[in-house]
């Protein structure tokens, strides 16, 4: 340790090898009884291990739940088209009717395996 050591807080404080010295910060009183836990307690029975890891989402007909998710997380559900306030009227596609996209010409099993060979 070099002379100038016993001038740094953190060697005052902890220094190494050695335990905190007093007055450096500590938890407070009520931590210290025997009885205190962190966190909150549950109805052992009313939750699973797995509810509260995965919280049961909202139902796949909550329309505002949706709305939010869409909003905060920028996704939308498959096959969903994103209405981005186009205007269309500027082109010659009608979005209620047209289908974007290659349709396939292959009917039948392994579709994807036919059209991508």
């Amino acid at each position: 340790m070099c002379a100038r050591g016993s001038l740094c807080c953190s060697a005052r404080i902890a220094p190494l090898g050695k335990g905190s010295t007093p007055g450096a910060p500590t938890l407070p009183a009520s931590t210290q009884r025997p009885d205190f836990a962190f966190g909150s307690t549950t109805d052992k029975a009313a939750l699973t291990a797995k509810d509260v890891i995965f919280p049961i989402s909202a139902s796949a007909g909550d329309v505002a739940a949706e709305v939010i998710y869409e909003r905060s997380h920028g996704s939308y559900a498959a096959g969903v088209q994103n209405k981005r306030a186009v205007d269309w009227s500027a082109t010659r596609v009608d979005p209620a009717s047209a289908c974007f996209g290659k349709k396939s010409s292959v009917a039948g099993h392994n579709e994807m395996v036919k059209i991508l060979n």
